[in-house]
């Protein structure tokens, strides 16, 4: 398990158990659905023209449960991707374009501050700010003759440390059961596979990194949950 991951989870763990120890526990479960982009490198050759793009964008559906108190919410979950590499070689208005698809499953931890709002006696308002970690521990890749090949030397090269935002609500059913749903956005920090690859980029004194790269993976998570009140 990598290293960062399990900082991650210690600090959340750490940072969320002085929180909970004062207020009253809240946890439930449920379903999310995830778009992002992992990141995207563009380059190209000083002296021919040639230009290299390598783009990763994901579609994802997962599950995952929750603590929480009134300002604090700590989430760990598994999501599913299907992820689209594309890599695209051109000159001038000649390209060859090539498609790799496959899976990409990850452990996915978050550490949320919350700040609610009474909108109503049934429904809580809240913003949430914080951090999370998305471990990658499965992924392939198939042309579009349906062949495995080769693009990472491994699933882990693809997690990535996460700031996160967004916001949510509450709606209490009675008997301590209520409803929840949460927006979120994300801002992460650049993968292994991504920052190797400027690596090898910056090596090169013929090649040069366009203005159109950006390392940094990004995305939106729609969560949905059934929670309980202690």
């Amino acid at each position: 398990m990598s290293k960062r991951f399990l900082l991650a989870a210690i600090l959340a763990a750490v940072v969320a158990g002085g929180t909970f120890a004062q207020a009253p526990l809240s946890i439930g479960g449920g379903f999310l659905a995830q778009i992002g982009t992992q990141g995207r490198l563009e380059a190209m050759e000083r002296y021919s023209g040639l230009s290299l793009s390598v783009g990763l964008d994901d579609v994802g559906f997962g599950g995952f449960f929750f603590l929480d108190t009134t300002y604090a919410e700590l989430a760990m979950g598994v999501t599913m991707s299907v992820a689209e590499l594309s890599s695209i070689a051109k000159i001038g208005s000649i390209g060859i374009r090539e498609n790799f698809y496959g899976p990409i499953i990850s452990m996915d931890v978050s550490y949320l501050s919350k700040f609610p709002m009474e909108a109503s006696p049934k429904i809580t308002l809240f913003p949430l700010l914080g951090i999370g970690y998305s471990l990658v521990f499965f992924s392939k890749m198939y042309d579009d003759d349906d062949k495995e090949v080769s693009v990472w030397d491994k699933p882990m090269d693809l997690s990535t440390f996460r700031f996160i935002g967004g916001f949510g609500y509450d709606v209490n059913f009675g008997n301590n059961v209520f409803f929840r749903s949460e927006a979120l956005v994300y801002l992460g920090l650049p993968s292994n596979f991504f920052k190797e690859g400027k690596r090898k980029f910056d090596k090169d004194p013929d090649i040069i990194l366009t203005s159109n790269t950006f390392l940094y993976p990004y995305g939106v998570t729609a969560k949905v949950a059934i929670g309980y009140r202690f």
